[in-house]
């Protein structure tokens, strides 16, 4: 018989070995190791007496939020000069008058049935009168929605559900803006999306003579770039479509071609020009296909929609605040107005700027007065709603509880839309409030982080919205 004495070890060993592995497995800093493509985590959290301590997940920070909480009196609007910091004295939006601050219990307005109601914080109550006139004119031109957000709509979720609600009862089809290239192009459920060929652009790191645009981002080509467009059935009205627009800037002649609609492809000679351009294929299909042989080709966006009834635009950035549309581009918008305008723009920001250390919001709600202004005056044709924060949990021991400066952030959303006069939708509220992250993960709606929902709490808040929304344009 062979003696094995030494070599599987005695069975302390083995435990103290496990045990070992399993505190530095739990203490080694995952996010930042991993790019934050890894969450930190606890693998012994389950043993740990419960205690008040606060472990703060990961919270993005873009480039431009940084500088501003480095420096809050520094914030600028788009047009350079300077805002002041601190919101003591908030003034209406013709700057008359200042306004009274809302007491610190204020809750958001309900309707008979207890749905939360979107707020009109407008002079006279008009806030979505144009896109209400809009929908009645729907079953004969576009009514355009562009949604722009961070990672909370990333993938189309909420946005999708918005969208197919919509066209049920208003007309359309088709899911409207697609960047030229996705880096997670599996993760939509509404479009299958592929390409190469493409280096992204992102608003907030444009530099001082950047193009910034309202979806926040464009893409540049290389010689035989190519992007495709496959409609799916995920949700309803995204199958087909009857009008493919590719709108772009080309800093040389050369040829596009695009396909999908018909039997074969169409090739287009491109003039260099430093304008925006666009070229569009009638004809319903379910398919889209643009390649290029020009070299930093800059494509603004593709849409994929009808001649009427609704178009929602999702434009989502992972980690943005919001902060860097306040300098958006006049002239680009301008150019662009020519053949895609909006009748409603909803703000979906704030997740990324909020910090279980932080309770006052000023220089932020500052910072996005400027991008409220910047938007107005960039799409003047358009009605403006911000949306509040969804809740955010937070873990605290071994357990996990709504994070405590949610409700100022929200508080400093709503400042921004009195402010400004535009539309607020409070979407904490409306989701249950304090503890509502918590709820809406019991019940498998919102993701492990407490934080982002998923498809089937995307549908959920969608139809919450919607409600909210119908109630308020038939009031």
């Amino acid at each position: 018989m062979s003696d094995n004495k030494g070599k599987n070890g005695s069975p302390f060993t083995v435990i103290a070995t496990a045990l070992v592995v399993l505190i530095v497995l739990s203490v080694m800093p995952w996010g930042d190791i991993t790019g934050h493509k890894l969450k930190d985590f606890n693998l012994l959290g389950d043993l740990v007496p419960e205690s008040d301590k606060t472990y703060i997940t990961h919270e993005e920070i873009d480039p431009d939020l940084k500088v501003l909480q480095d420096s809050p009196s520094a914030v600028q609007h788009n047009n350079n000069d300077t805002v002041r910091a601190g919101a003591d004295s908030l003034m209406s939006e013709s700057g008359e008058m200042p306004l009274a601050p809302l007491p610190d219990d204020f809750a958001a307005p309900l309707s008979a049935d207890g749905s939360v109601l979107i707020e009109d914080y407008s002079s006279d109550r008009s806030a979505l009168r144009r896109f209400a006139r809009a929908l009645e004119q729907s079953h004969s031109r576009p009514v355009r929605i562009a949604v722009i957000g961070d990672s909370y709509i990333e993938g189309d979720i909420f946005t999708q559900d918005i969208r197919s609600l919509l066209q049920g009862r208003y007309g359309g089809s088709g899911v409207g803006y697609m960047a030229a290239f996705s880096n997670f192009p599996g993760f939509r459920q509404s479009v299958a999306q592929s390409g190469s060929g493409w280096t992204e652009h992102d608003i907030r790191k444009a530099g001082a003579n950047g193009m910034r645009i309202l979806s926040g981002t464009y893409f540049s080509g290389s010689a035989g770039a190519k992007a495709s467009f496959k409609g799916t059935h995920r949700p309803v009205h995204t199958d087909s479509w009857s009008r493919s627009t590719m709108v772009f800037i080309s800093p040389s002649a050369g040829h596009i071609t695009l396909g999908g609609v018909g039997d074969g492809e169409q090739t287009f000679d491109v003039a260099a020009s430093p304008d925006v351009q666009m070229l569009s294929l009638d004809g319903k299909t379910s398919e889209f296909t643009v390649k290029s042989d020009i070299e930093g080709l800059k494509v603004l966006g593709v849409w994929l929609d009808n001649s009427a009834g609704v178009v929602l635009d999702c434009m989502s950035m992972r980690g943005n605040s919001g902060i860097s549309h306040r300098r958006l581009d006049a002239d680009v918008a301008r150019q662009l107005r020519q053949w895609i305008d909006y009748d409603l723009i909803v703000l979906e920001f704030g997740i990324n700027a909020l910090s279980s250390a932080q309770s006052d919001y000023s220089a932020y709600a500052d910072a996005m007065v400027g991008v409220v202004n910047a938007v107005r005056s960039c799409y003047p044709n358009a009605d403006i709603l911000l949306l509040g924060i969804g809740d955010r949990g937070q873990k605290q021991g071994t357990a996990v509880a709504s994070m405590g400066t949610a409700p100022a952030m929200v508080k400093a959303q709503r400042d921004i839309a009195r402010r400004t006069g535009i539309a607020f939708w409070d979407m904490r509220q409306a989701m249950g409030g304090s503890g509502a992250a918590v709820d809406w993960h019991r019940r498998g709606l919102v993701n492990a982080d407490y934080i982002h929902l998923n498809h089937k709490g995307g549908k959920e808040l969608a139809e919450i919205f919607v409600k909210s929304l119908n109630l308020s344009l038939s009031e």
